[in-house]
């Protein structure tokens, strides 16, 4: 099959110039609402972001993500695992265990990260000073 050679097409040409184009390619729109910006992907990649459960969405495969990227969430408070007498738990996607959690403590701040690692960092944090 042969397609038309579009770069003579008038009307083509005049849409390439009001979208500030000067070459030929492949373009695909950005919409900051539903990608991560550079920004945002820069952080999710140092495991140093807090968010509510609120914040994260679930993709049709029940993976946890912001906008258009799986994320790994976990509660990085190392006395809530003291206090709950439990192991770490990394969180992928959207499960029981995880709705439990959230029903029992809805503006729980977890730690999420893009960033694959074998060792994730949890902090002591204090009520006080």
């Amino acid at each position: 099959m042969k397609l038309p050679d579009f770069r003579g097409f008038e009307s083509f040409n005049e849409l390439r110039k009001k979208i500030g184009t000067q070459e030929l390619g492949y373009f695909e729109l950005f919409d900051p609402a539903i990608h991560l910006t550079g920004s945002e992907r820069s952080a999710l990649e140092n495991p140093d972001m807090l968010l509510t459960a609120d914040a994260m969405k679930m993709l049709p495969d029940k993976n946890l993500a912001i906008k258009n990227s799986r994320v790994l969430a976990y509660i990085s408070d190392e006395t809530w695992y003291r206090n709950h007498r439990e192991y770490p738990t990394y969180h992928i996607a959207w499960y029981s265990q995880l709705e439990t959690q959230l029903a029992e403590h809805p503006v729980l701040e977890y730690l999420v990260t893009t960033k694959i690692s074998d060792d994730y960092k949890l902090l002591k944090i204090r009520s006080s000073g």
